[in-house]
């Protein structure tokens, strides 16, 4: 079977490439927390953080390529969001 025309853009690459990274850190703070020693953890830790750096930078390339858009949010709703989750935190302690 042939394909034509199937390859990606730029843009799908990166959108799958934060994708990929999104997983990978919520994977790799599993195994942190579930690491059998310190030393493991550590090397986990490292590897965490490189992860981030990398899923940061990629996100600021497709910020400035338009890519990945944000939207303004409405002042009430986000007074009504702040509200909300510190009456979650004040139950909290």
């Amino acid at each position: 079977m042939r394909f034509e025309n199937t390859a990606l853009t730029e843009e799908e690459m990166l959108n799958d490439t934060l994708a990929s990274c999104k997983s990978l850190m919520s994977l790799l703070n599993i195994y942190a927390t579930e690491a059998s020693n310190e030393e493991i953890e550590d090397v986990i830790d490292d590897i965490y953080l490189q992860m981030k750096d990398n899923q940061r930078n990629l996100y600021k390339v497709m910020y400035k390529k338009g890519w990945y858009k944000l939207e303004k949010e409405d002042t009430k709703r986000i007074n009504s969001a702040i509200t909300k989750f510190s009456g979650y935190r004040n139950e909290l302690r």
